[in-house]
């Protein structure tokens, strides 16, 4: 067909397309016009479809007349025109794929233009490939399954992919419960705002773009407030309907899916049953500072107890039957806790019970000496007690060791502590007294009271041999003295191995010299070394004598608390003798048999002295007379 003639038909096409429009508009505009695009019947559509068929249209125009579902509920079409999107000849699909309208689409019974037209899929209308492709008309074909509406074959060119199926997890937590119950809900998949929950209680909620949208999980929380079985749904149009720009989705109700079911047991109140003490006793209620004392308990209905004390510290997850040794070091408030929950972790209400342990003074005193006399050089370590009134605010003590040079500056030791330190501190500091001579060493709480005081005798220092090898003791008697017998006043020197089991630990000798008066005070001499003396060393002291009698002086070895036996000498003590060397024995000896005699005579012995002297010695010390 040569050009003019081509351009002639063309005119021709479109003075009958005209005509069709002017006989359609007839048709249309013989009705009254509503308020809203008129309404046909499908018959009517295809009517007009034929009659532009027979007015000699081609395919390609008659499929570029866009005919759109309306919103009547006759179900009528309305017939608009616009211009379409070039078409592709590239298969874009295969079988299988879901894919979505992006503008009113026709179906058509056959791959091709000529195909009888069967109806009309609406934009967002979903459908899988399940033929194609087939090319005609300038247009790739696909036989498409739509969801709602005829099936069969339609254009490329106006479909889209989906973004593909997607995976929800629907996940509720508890999933039952006493009653009022609250659930949280999480959601994960490819969330959309088409996306809601239906409780099963009558009520449900939306997922809204503030918390939802273009995101990978939604959490919604709900409280059920009476008992039951609420099957729980999630439901959505899920993004499997939506083009994979997310575009285009559909928005029909109808064609919502459920997308997860989470089941939700709600259980009527149960009441949790109060803890009841059965026993709570505490002994000793009072102890000394480094002493224990033991809680004991035994609570029904308690699943778990918290142990409380008021200087703020706890003792957690204890059972609801138990003891527990406490050892506090000022005096202290316990306060058992206990709550009862039920099988769900819900806590009921919590029951408690109190009681004081007193602590007082224990072997540490407030002030003390290791040792109270020796020779110079001599150190005394002084172990004293800070903060004695347990009060935890800051504070200081003076202390003075008796042997300051005022005239010279010397001034008292303060000894203090800082806010907070609420329990009393022992300390311990070491002093050398290098002048013989009687000290009272004094721990003072300055302008209230004198907390404690030390007795020190020191006297002159009395050279020993560097070896520790004593001659004249054993394993089992360490101690010589210089002289046995002598007359009244009479000084003995006793020498002694000081820690005769050569031990590192701290020790001390009990030293007896057999003429303690005991009713007058006289007490037992003290002998003591120190930690990490871990030698043997020799030490002396010296005695006088005053009374006539025979006396036994002994060493006890009391480092391991009770007194072991180290080592004695016998010492006799006479008067001065006369010229007729007469001797009353019977009185000389009345203290070394100390009431020991029921009845005794008076010998006048005309002996030589120092045999009669040896001869009783032996006999009285082998009879336990001393």
């Amino acid at each position: 067909m040569t050009a003019p003639a081509t351009a002639f038909h063309s005119l021709q096409v479109q003075a009958k397309i005209f005509i069709a429009a002017l006989l359609l508009a007839a048709a249309l505009f013989s009705i009254p016009a509503p308020a809203q695009a008129s309404s046909l019947t499908g018959s009517q559509v295809e009517a007009i479809i034929g009659l532009l068929v027979s007015f000699g249209a081609d395919q390609t125009i008659i499929d570029n007349v866009n005919i759109v579902l309306g919103g009547q509920t006759s179900g009528g079409v309305v017939i608009t025109a616009e211009q379409q999107p070039v078409n592709s000849l590239v298969p874009l699909f295969e079988e299988g794929n879901r894919v979505v309208v992006t503008n009113n689409l026709t179906v058509r019974a056959a791959p091709s233009t000529s195909g009888t037209a069967i109806g009309i899929q609406p934009r967002g209308n979903i459908g899988v490939i399940t033929g194609g492709p087939t090319s005609a008309n300038g247009y790739i074909w696909w036989r498409v399954n739509w969801n709602t509406g005829p099936d069969g074959w339609s254009v490329q060119d106006y479909m889209q992919k989906t973004r593909g199926e997607v995976v929800y997890s629907f996940i509720s937590a508890p999933a039952f419960g006493p009653s009022p119950l609250t659930v949280e809900f999480s959601v994960t998949g490819d969330i959309s705002n088409m996306l809601s929950i239906d409780f099963g209680d009558g009520t449900s909620a939306s997922c809204s773009s503030d918390h939802c949208s273009s995101s990978s999980l939604w959490r919604y929380s709900h409280t059920y407030t009476t008992p039951g079985t609420f099957e729980t749904k999630l439901l959505g149009s899920d993004p499997s309907s939506c083009n994979e720009a997310g575009t285009i989705c559909t928005a029909d109700l109808s064609q919502r899916r459920i997308l997860g079911i989470a089941t939700i047991n709600v259980l009527a109140t149960v009441e949790i049953p109060t803890p009841v003490f059965k026993t709570f006793s505490l002994h000793p209620t009072s102890i000394k500072e480094g002493e224990s004392s033991t809680l004991v308990w035994n609570v029904a209905n308690a699943k778990k107890c918290i142990l409380k004390a008021s200087d703020g510290t706890e003792i957690k997850d204890l059972i609801w039957v138990g003891s527990r040794m406490l050892a506090p070091t000022r005096t202290m408030t316990y306060t058992l806790q206990c709550i009862n929950n039920d099988l769900f972790g819900n806590d009921g209400p919590a029951v408690s019970r109190s009681v004081t342990i007193t602590v007082m003074p224990g072997a540490v005193t407030d002030f003390s000496a290791n040792i109270t006399g020796g020779t110079v050089p001599l150190p005394v370590a002084f172990t004293y007690r800070l903060n004695v009134a347990s009060s935890c605010s800051a504070g200081y003590y003076s202390l003075s060791f008796g042997d300051e040079n005022w005239a010279a500056g010397d001034v008292q030791q303060k000894v203090s502590w800082n806010a907070g330190a609420c329990a009393p501190i022992t300390q311990t500091i070491t002093h050398t007294y290098t002048t013989p001579g009687i000290y009272l060493a004094q721990l003072n709480n300055p302008g209230i009271a004198l907390l404690g005081s030390a007795k020190i005798t020191v006297a002159t220092g009395v050279a020993v041999t560097a070896t520790v090898t004593l001659p004249g003791t054993t394993a089992d008697d360490i101690v010589v003295a210089d002289a046995n017998s002598g007359t009244a006043p009479f000084p003995v020197t006793f020498s002694f191995l000081l820690n005769r089991t050569a031990s590192c630990a701290e020790g001390a000798y009990n030293i007896y010299f057999g003429d303690e008066n005991w009713g007058a005070g006289d007490t037992a001499t003290r002998a003591t070394w120190g930690a990490n003396s871990c030698a043997k060393s020799i030490q002396t002291l010296t005695h006088t004598y005053t009374q006539k009698g025979i006396y036994k002086m002994q060493i006890f070895d009391t480092s391991s608390g009770a007194g072991v036996f180290a080592g004695s000498e016998t010492i006799t003590v006479l008067s001065a003798p006369s010229a007729s060397a007469q001797f009353d024995y019977v009185s000389a000896y009345s203290s070394a048999f100390n009431s020991h005699l029921a009845a005794v005579a008076t010998v006048i012995i005309m002996t030589p002295l120092d045999i009669v002297t040896d001869v009783l010695s032996d006999l009285f010390f082998a009879a336990g007379i001393y």
